[in-house]
């Protein structure tokens, strides 16, 4: 079963379809209706570079993102396999800032795929074990794509409290009877903390060779991961080196699994930290960033939010923080599971109040200087 704590409350309601059953979901239909409302919308010659964030120059080579969509699209490339990472992209693509799908577009390409004999449903990022099929490569790269798998967390994050934000102001600004409408341009940032961790039932695993081999392997990952310890970053000298750890960890987990020693996988998120700095007043942001309005009259006088010279222009910025575990078991000792003192929508709610509240008196602060009305 797939962890949803910190996928929002109101997605897994909304979503709750494809949470539950999310390899029914004909991706290919989906990316090639994403790509086709691209294009309806941004035009051929520049849409891709706008849903895309990309410069031309380096979308080809670079934005991975695209890449792979337009090999789904094109039925060249293997659709997203992992329950997490479909719920992840899929929500992700319905409510990012462009709106260009919805739940509804999801609901129409949803239908019961049948399972190819050679691939197992049961192994998922949550049950990752050799006795249930795991390989070293799989193990290799789940260590090593790591920071790439939590970033979907974080982008969905994101998207919600952009979307809580926005929904939040015109209330809020009724609510204290400020008849002006101000530009708020939203940032956000995202960091990944990794904490690496493993054991062993020292009843059941008594060979000291086999210990010693847990050992090496576990340094072999320290180094994949980049693991700090005080001032020694643990990495690869050289890509020989890189070459040689990873073949000699192979043959490690090879020998413990002939020796029919489990080795499990599981990541999690431990904590979820939200950081924001006092809103800013007068703060003008680049022509490209994405400006909201707080009223939908606002909206055809985004261009004076530019000016220098008096736009009433908020900036709201947000760090999302996520720590995360990763934790290799060797037996059958059972996994870590963090204890969450606080639910991710009552983090968000606490958060957004507070920053909602900073605005308000950054607002009514300036009233007297009669703030432009964009």
């Amino acid at each position: 079963m797939m962890d949803t704590s910190f996928i929002p409350l109101e997605y897994q309601k909304k979503y709750s379809f494809l949470i539950d059953n999310p390899k029914s979901l004909d991706q290919k239909a989906c990316a090639n209706l994403l790509f086709d409302r691209i294009k309806e919308k941004y035009g051929e010659e520049n849409g891709i570079v706008t849903y895309f964030g990309y410069g031309r120059n380096q979308l080809l080579g670079s934005n991975t993102e695209y890449s792979v969509l337009r090999k789904i699209a094109n039925g060249n490339g293997k659709p997203y396999t992992k329950s997490k990472t479909i719920v992840l992209k899929w929500i992700g693509h319905c409510e990012n800032e462009h709106r260009l799908i919805n739940e509804e577009d999801l609901k129409k390409n949803f239908k019961k795929i049948k399972l190819e004999e050679n691939e197992s449903d049961s192994i998922e990022i949550e049950n990752l074990s050799s006795k249930n099929g795991l390989e070293f490569e799989t193990l290799w790269d789940e260590i090593n794509l790591a920071h790439q798998n939590f970033q979907e967390d974080i982008n969905l994050m994101e998207y919600d409290i952009r979307n809580r934000f926005t929904q939040l102001l015109p209330r809020v600004l009724g609510q204290n009877n400020i008849g002006n409408s101000f530009g708020v341009t939203p940032y956000f940032e995202g960091a990944i903390l990794i904490s690496l961790m493993h054991d062993f039932d020292t009843r059941e695993i008594k060979d000291e060779k086999h210990r010693t081999l847990i050992a090496e392997l576990m340094h072999t990952f320290d180094k994949l991961l980049g693991v700090q310890n005080g001032n020694e970053k643990h990495i690869f000298h050289s890509s020989k080196d890189q070459t040689e750890k990873k073949s000699k960890a192979q043959s490690i987990f090879n020998e413990l699994v002939k020796n029919k020693i489990n080795i499990s996988l599981n990541k999690t998120i431990r904590k979820v930290t939200l950081n924001s700095p006092p809103i800013i007043n007068n703060y003008v942001p680049h022509r490209e960033l994405n400006i909201i309005p707080t009223n939908k009259e606002a909206a055809g006088n985004q261009k004076d939010l530019h000016d220098p010279n008096g736009a009433s222009s908020y900036r709201f910025m947000c760090k999302i923080i996520i720590e995360t575990i990763i934790d290799v078991r060797f037996g059958n000792k059972t996994h870590f599971q963090p204890k969450h003192s606080i639910s991710y929508d009552h983090l968000v709610d606490k958060h957004l109040s507070m920053q909602i509240d900073d605005l308000m008196r950054v607002v009514n602060s300036k009233r007297r200087f009669n703030p432009k009305v964009v």
